[in-house]
């Protein structure tokens, strides 16, 4: 029938423009116990406009007056036919202590991230730990014109910085939150380095970190990270690890560091 046909077809141009990604980030967030909304919008920190993130999804906890909260801003990519590049290096590294301090964060949750960061246990937490060698660059392979990769980064982080610049006392509560500014890509990944003899080496990656030297959220660097469709389900789990963590009222959570 010509409706049968026509719903074909509306199929097929929805998935061409990426909304089934978006779905998929965020069920993945709903599932795994996270607070999820799509098409969210905040406001550009230079423009003063209202622009739209692809998903953020959150979980959080209150310790009498304080709320803590972990949010996940993410922008999504759909780029089957031209693979992103990460430029990294061992260079691109920051101290241990630097991994965990520097991530985005409002004041409340900035001075938390500073106390949590002389912490083993919150430096070894795969959420906040870089790999060997992060990435200092990120492009997309076989374009021209238009940097998507750039735009991408740039919407990640400044959701995350219009987050943090909202006020930490709503009413009778003071909010700490902690964002975590994210790239999905249903696409095929790389890393791109030097080898030990100087020569250009290519390698397919599920995810990396972005440390890069655009103070966006406040910070020396803007921490954003890039994971490929594959390895979504791995990228909430890590981020569930740091909830458990982040959020425990018993053993190491930052409900100890409010005082």
């Amino acid at each position: 029938m010509e409706g049968d046909k026509l719903s074909d077809k509306v199929k097929a141009w929805i998935q061409s423009q990426g909304f089934p990604l978006e779905m998929q980030v965020a069920n993945a967030f709903l599932k795994a116990g996270f607070r999820a909304v799509q098409a969210d919008y905040y406001t550009d920190p230079d423009t003063k406009t209202s622009r739209e993130i692809d998903v953020v999804a959150s979980a959080q906890s209150v310790y009498g007056k304080h709320v803590i909260r972990l949010n996940i801003v993410v922008e999504c990519k759909v780029s089957k036919d031209k693979p992103w590049i990460l430029l990294t290096s061992p260079l691109a590294r920051l101290h241990p202590r630097a991994q965990v301090a520097q991530q985005a964060a409002n004041r409340t949750g900035r001075k938390l991230l500073m106390r949590a960061a002389k912490l083993e246990a919150y430096q070894q937490l795969p959420l906040f730990r870089f790999p060997e060698r992060p990435a200092y660059g990120v492009l997309q392979a076989f374009s021209s014109g238009n940097d998507i990769a750039y735009a991408a980064s740039m919407s990640a982080a400044k959701a995350a910085a219009s987050l943090i610049a909202e006020r930490d006392t709503q009413g009778e509560f003071v909010f700490a939150e902690i964002v975590i500014p994210t790239v999905v890509i249903d696409g095929r990944l790389f890393d791109c380095h030097l080898d030990e003899s100087g020569g250009l080496s290519i390698e397919e990656v599920e995810e990396g970190t972005l440390v890069w030297r655009n103070p966006i959220v406040g910070m020396p660097h803007t921490i954003i990270r890039f994971i490929s469709l594959p390895f979504l389900s791995r990228f909430v789990e890590r981020v569930n690890q740091a909830v458990n963590m982040v959020l425990d009222s018993k053993k190491d959570g930052m409900a100890k560091l409010l005082s």
